[in-house]
C-alpha cells in the first residue's frame, strides 16, 4: 500500500455547494455513502463536500460529521456551505474508497496527520468530485496550521 501524501493548497476561490443533504447521518460512513450512491445519477463535474470536525482528546482523534451538500456540475445558485479561499491541508487518495467504511481509516489518518498542539479541533471537508461517469475523485482539505484562513 503507498503512503498518501499531504500538500499545501492555497485555494484562489471559493469551493461552493448550494444544496444541503437532508437527511440526518450519524456518522461520516453513512453520509458518504448517501453522497456516493447520489452521485451515480448526478452530471459530471458534480461536487460533494462533507464538512467534519477532528476533535483530540487525550491522544484519541474523533472525526464527527457535521453537514454536507452538493451542486451539479455548471450550478450557479447561493451557497449553503461554503470552503473559502486560504491555506489548506489538502490530500488527494489515490484510490478512492467505494464506501463510507473503507473511508473512515483514511479520513482517521488525515485527521491525525494535522497538528493540534495549537488547538484541538479542526474542519475538514471531504470532497467528492465527479470526475467521469462512475468515477469520483476523493480528496480532503483542512485548514492549514501556518496560516489563518
Amino acid at each position: 500500500m503507498s503512503q498518501a501524501i499531504t500538500l499545501q493548497l492555497y485555494l484562489q476561490q471559493p469551493l461552493q455547494y448550494s444544496r444541503l443533504v437532508e437527511l440526518p447521518f450519524t456518522s461520516s460512513a453513512e453520509a458518504f455513502d448517501h453522497l456516493l450512491q447520489l452521485f451515480d445519477t448526478l452530471p459530471i463535474g458534480s461536487d460533494g463536500c462533507l464538512v467534519c470536525d477532528a476533535v483530540m482528546n487525550d491522544d484519541v482523534c474523533l472525526v464527527n460529521y457535521r453537514e454536507g451538500g452538493y451542486s451539479l456540475a455548471q450550478e450557479d445558485s447561493t451557497a449553503v456551505i461554503e470552503i473559502i479561499p486560504g491555506t489548506y491541508m489538502f490530500q488527494q487518495l489515490q484510490f478512492p474508497p467505494t464506501s463510507g467504511k473503507q473511508l473512515l481509516p483514511q479520513l482517521s489518518r488525515f485527521a491525525l496527520s494535522l497538528d493540534y498542539s495549537d488547538k484541538s479541533t479542526y474542519t475538514i471537508y471531504v470532497r467528492i468530485y465527479k470526475e467521469k461517469q462512475f468515477e469520483t475523485a476523493i480528496q480532503f482539505i483542512s485548514p492549514s496550521q501556518t496560516k489563518e484562513v
